[in-house]
């Protein structure tokens, strides 16, 4: 839990750094609005689930952290490569043309973008319906590393810039999503992928920023 929400925290607060640099400002805001469409849609689609998922917490837990990593790269990817190219007159008061294009790359930032906090989000909202009897410490658990990413997330992007601050964010997310499974060593295989992409991309740079603001 500590992991899942270290590191859906902390892609929040780098999405906020991306969208600001390549696109505009404003979509920070965006950013912050996408984090919590996709933890209230998971809310729903747990409550709709109901007791099918009860039969098997601890996978069904640990295949939505693994998604939620897979889902932070797909985003990450469709992100940097595709920004929203919103040309505004500096000094001048002119609205901005808004396209049909852009439009429908609006729609898809929002979709994909969405998605990785989805599944973050069924894992929390697994633990806290059928685990009522540990509440209390499971949101413990839950703040304390929503707490430390909101703290360190600003030395991770220091130290890795942008994209790679997504991708350690992913590490971790398949490093809970290993101590949710149960299915021996496998499930170090995924973290042991995940890592091997993450040193590959800083020294060898699959997924960069492209441009900032057009530039």
């Amino acid at each position: 839990m500590f992991l899942v929400c270290f590191a859906n925290l902390q892609l929040e607060v780098v999405i906020t750094r991306l969208f600001s640099a390549t696109m505009f400002y404003h979509f920070t805001f965006l950013a912050i609005a996408l984090a919590l469409f996709g933890v209230a849609a998971s809310g729903v689609y747990v409550f709709v689930k109901g007791e099918s998922l009860a039969s098997d917490l601890r996978g069904h837990m640990a295949r939505a952290s693994r998604r939620f990593a897979i889902f932070a790269l797909v985003a990450l990817a469709y992100a940097m490569a595709n920004p929203m190219d919103i040309i505004i007159v500096t000094g001048s008061n002119a609205i901005p043309e808004f396209t049909t294009q852009q439009m429908w790359q609006l729609i898809f930032l929002v979709g994909i973008t969405a998605i990785p906090f989805f599944y973050s989000g069924i894992v929390v909202s697994i633990a806290l319906t059928y685990c009522r009897e540990d509440t209390g410490r499971v949101y413990a658990w839950d703040l304390a590393g929503a707490a430390i990413a909101a703290v360190s997330t600003g030395l991770v992007l220091s130290l890795l810039g942008g994209p790679d601050a997504v991708l350690f964010a992913m590490v971790v997310a398949v490093a809970g999503a290993a101590l949710l499974d149960a299915r021996g060593l496998a499930r170090w295989g995924y973290l042991a992928a995940a890592v091997v992409f993450l040193f590959w991309n800083l020294h060898r740079p699959v997924i960069r920023v492209p441009t900032a603001k057009g530039v």
